[in-house]
């Protein structure tokens, strides 16, 4: 809140013979504050602050922030002092971030023919924005086994697994795990029994 002083002055010109020859000036002080503790204004305008993380802790209730990212509005609010978003269309506050035809593409172990040793291909996922709170986190396989990465398996797969790794869901993300195995030793032949083909998944996010 700005104070504004406005100063004005006034010149008294002597008109008459019997006061001073010349003018004298004297001054009068108003104070103000803009915005007014109390008013109706047509429109406000939020600034971006490219610092802002709503992960971050706040200390001022009320205190509100425009997060540019995410074309969102929040405002430090609750026991404990935490950022929430503004116009979510949720009373409980809740936010869903999702994607869909996610293919995990690293390995843990060796990689041939587009298969993977002995484990499940993985992809580490960012939320963005971050979410104040730990989320729920579903995912499900859309493409089981994904010819175009993992030719010998003909798009055919005998085992199809997609989740969450353990333990490693945050506010800011967590590793996804995906993967299909080939349908027939005879596929992909007797060295590839048991290998990992790359699959397709989609995930959800829910929380706060």
């Amino acid at each position: 809140m700005k104070r504004i002083i406005v100063i004005l002055a006034f010149l008294i010109l002597n008109t008459f013979p019997f006061v001073y020859a010349h003018g004298q000036s004297e001054s009068l002080t108003i104070t103000t504050y803009y915005p007014s503790p109390n008013g109706n204004y047509k429109s406000l305008t939020f600034l971006p602050n490219l610092a802002f993380n709503p992960g971050d802790p706040c200390s001022q209730a009320g205190e509100t922030s425009y997060q540019q990212s995410a074309h969102a509005l929040y405002i430090c609010k609750g026991s404990p002092l935490t950022w929430k978003k503004l116009g979510s269309g949720s009373s409980s506050g809740k936010r869903v971030l999702s994607d869909h035809h996610v293919s995990p593409d690293k390995c843990y172990g060796s990689v041939s023919g587009g298969l993977c040793e002995d484990d499940a291909w993985y992809k580490n996922i960012l939320f963005s924005p971050p979410f104040t709170k730990t989320p729920e986190v579903i995912v499900v396989m859309e493409h089981g086994s994904n010819q175009t990465y993992s030719p010998c398996t003909n798009g055919r797969s005998d085992f199809i697994a997609a989740f969450p790794q353990p333990g490693s869901i945050t506010k800011s993300g967590f590793t996804l795990w995906a993967a299909g195995s080939p349908a027939r030793v005879a596929d992909c032949g007797d060295s590839y029994d048991g290998w990992r083909s790359r699959a397709e998944v989609g995930w959800m996010a829910i929380g706060e």
